[in-house]
């Protein structure tokens, strides 16, 4: 009894400090991290009707599947469904596990009252004063069924106890976990959960090819994916901290370029469908431009950095301008800089943890910086546009790392947890890429950590919505 005492009165701490993330009055979606899928009322003729248990289903953004938090006496949330304006409740006061979560009217009693337990990787568990047990998707982690029921069970931990509260007022009515809403190419670093490392390409909301590298080479070289692109003829470019490769649709490796003894290639540039920007942190860094069908480098330019004896931190993406000049983040000199082809710098801005650039079509540079900063700069240094974590409260942001600016305006952005979640089991209920509007609205994210569709930790992002392949 002591040690459940201590348990609630930790939750209790803890919810106290995110009551300014939790607005009254306003609509939430509550969803279950293993499985991406929203709590709801169960449907029934008269869904006002008490005793009605809660489950989980495909996210709707109908009123079933809304709830308010009003906050009360301790530190404690009312949880009131939408649909019905009842509380959700442990049935019966009941302490035993397993017992249904339901909704039932108002009464003020213990077994009505919850705390929200925020996780490292931003989820929360939901946890009934009464009996001091959480919300539970009966089935385990492997529970991805519609209408599996909400339970009440010890523990907090489970990707099944585990749950993002998303401002539904906020979206206006966007889906946001959709995977159909766009096509891409993606993959990322440091998926050391696994022996095997992939690049994913998802259609219609499906993973529809991939291609694995191993997580360490034969050497024992630990291999980083981090750069991709698909090209015109479907082929994909991309790079793994050790080597730089093209990949055919069925699996082929026709180009490669291994990194020299001491360097690191972690940016990688189509330039058509025979050539490429490879650039290869060491020292020197060396932007070289290489024909892929005679494997000739054409040319070399010499990249200044900030710390010539360690390559790895040197860049992570330096891009080919349509004004034909190199746009370089210097990662380890906190700046962002653009090199004639002749290595004359011939514009900077000064900018600390620095990790990509990319030349936006009105002229202005788009850069991301750790630990979750995206900042548009035009000519003169003026920032014209940013994005940040202060401009989010549904979910937690870590290290953005790629990001890249849509037709429509939209910014798309890759927030990777590695760095900031040692232990890769907090990784699951973490969203990994977001859309963002010019007016600051994430109208998009991917949340994907569970089989068959696991696309682990992310660093970049192709959206192929508009690639016509040539045949």
């Amino acid at each position: 009894m002591k040690k459940l005492l201590l348990s609630i009165a930790f939750a209790i701490f803890i919810s106290l400090q995110i009551f300014a993330q939790i607005r009254e009055g306003r609509s939430y979606m509550i969803i279950a991290s293993h499985s991406n899928k929203a709590l709801e009322i169960k449907q029934s003729i008269n869904i006002t009707s008490p005793e009605l248990i809660l489950q989980q289903n495909d996210s709707t953004g109908n009123e079933n599947q809304l709830f308010f938090f009003k906050k009360v006496r301790g530190g404690y949330y009312q949880i009131i469904a939408k649909c019905s304006n009842l509380s959700l409740e442990v049935k019966n006061s009941s302490l035993k596990d397993h017992e249904n979560i339901q909704q039932n009217k108002y009464l003020g009693q213990d077994n009505q009252l919850f705390t929200l337990v925020k996780t490292p990787n931003g989820s929360y568990a939901i946890i009934n004063k009464n009996s001091g047990f959480g919300f539970d998707v009966l089935g385990g982690d492997k529970s991805f069924d519609n209408n599996a029921a909400v339970i009440q069970y010890p523990g907090s931990s489970h990707p099944n106890q585990l749950f993002r509260i998303v401002d539904f007022d906020k979206v206006q009515n966007t889906p946001l976990v959709d995977l159909t809403k766009h096509s891409f190419l993606y993959t990322g670093e440091w998926d050391y959960r696994k022996q095997v490392q992939n690049i994913f390409v998802v259609r219609d909301g499906k993973i529809t090819w991939t291609y694995g590298i191993p997580f360490n080479n034969e050497k024992g070289e630990m291999e980083e994916l981090g750069d991709a692109t698909m090209l015109a003829n479907g082929n994909i470019l991309f790079c793994r901290r050790v080597s730089a490769s093209i990949v055919t649709p069925d699996k082929k490796i026709i180009w490669n370029i291994d990194a020299e003894q001491g360097c690191e290639i972690h940016s990688v540039q189509a330039l058509g469908l025979e050539k490429v920007l490879i650039i290869q942190n060491g020292n020197p860094a060396k932007a070289m431009f290489i024909n892929t069908k005679t494997n000739k480098i054409e040319k070399t330019i010499i990249l200044p950095t900030g710390n010539p004896e360690s390559s790895h931190m040197q860049f992570r993406r330096v891009r080919l301008t349509p004004d034909n000049t190199l746009l370089a983040a210097h990662s380890d000199n906190a700046k962002v800089a653009e090199y004639d082809l002749n290595g004359k710098e011939i514009w900077s801005y000064a900018i600390p943890n620095v990790w990509g650039a990319s030349r936006l079509k009105n002229g202005n540079t788009l850069i991301t910086s750790f630990p979750s900063n995206v900042t548009e700069v035009n000519k003169k240094g003026e920032i014209v546009w940013e994005f940040s974590e202060k401009y989010v409260t549904d979910f937690n942001c870590y290290l953005f790392q790629e990001a890249n600016r849509l037709e429509n305006g939209n910014t798309i952005i890759c927030n990777w947890c590695p760095w900031h979640l040692k232990n890769s089991l907090d990784w699951s209920g973490t969203v990994q890429v977001i859309e963002v509007t010019p007016d600051k609205k994430v109208v998009w994210e991917v949340n994907e950590w569970s089989e068959p569709q696991d696309l682990g930790p992310a660093s970049s992002m192709q959206i192929l919505d508009d690639l016509k392949i040539e045949k």
